[in-house]
């Protein structure tokens, strides 16, 4: 039986934010299935079903086979999400102040331009560390496109 002070310390380490359901999670250990010899290896993939009002009840799980367990908060990770495919089609979050090399290239960089030539730039880019502490990560890449210019940041 738990005394009071190692509940209260547990009630303070929880933390105060509940994972929606649809909120894709990845296991952080194996866990065996109730009733059964299976275990689900640690990295699996589920999408939460039931959150609870408390993250000192369980969360209820599906895993992509069908699959469900409850889960307490600690045993599960919000799974990472890459949006390099929405960053791309809405061009991206803006990066220029983070731009540490830039050049031309195309034909103003060889001198064949004429004077309905557009310009391309390329660039590489430093995301601040707190993009990198986010839940999702920095973008690979960067277009934009305005009048005559096609830039592309890395």
């Amino acid at each position: 039986m738990q005394d009071r002070c190692t509940r209260k310390k547990q009630f303070q380490m929880a933390p105060k934010f509940i994972i929606p359901p649809g909120t894709q999670v990845v296991l952080r250990q194996n866990k065996r299935v109730p009733g059964t010899a299976n275990e689900i290896p640690a990295g699996s993939v589920a999408e939460v079903i039931e959150s609870p009002a408390t993250n000192y009840r369980t969360y209820r799980i599906r895993f992509f086979d069908g699959i469900e367990l409850r889960v307490k908060v600690g045993e599960v990770l919000v799974r990472r999400v890459d949006h390099g495919v929405e960053y791309a089609e809405t061009f991206g979050p803006d990066v220029t102040k983070y731009i540490i090399l830039k050049v031309t290239l195309g034909s103003r960089a060889f001198g064949l331009a004429t004077n309905t030539s557009d310009k391309d730039h390329r660039g590489i880019y430093l995301s601040p560390a707190d993009w990198h502490w986010s839940l999702t990560k920095p973008p690979d890449q960067v277009d934009s496109a305005s009048a005559g210019v096609e830039e592309v940041i890395w």
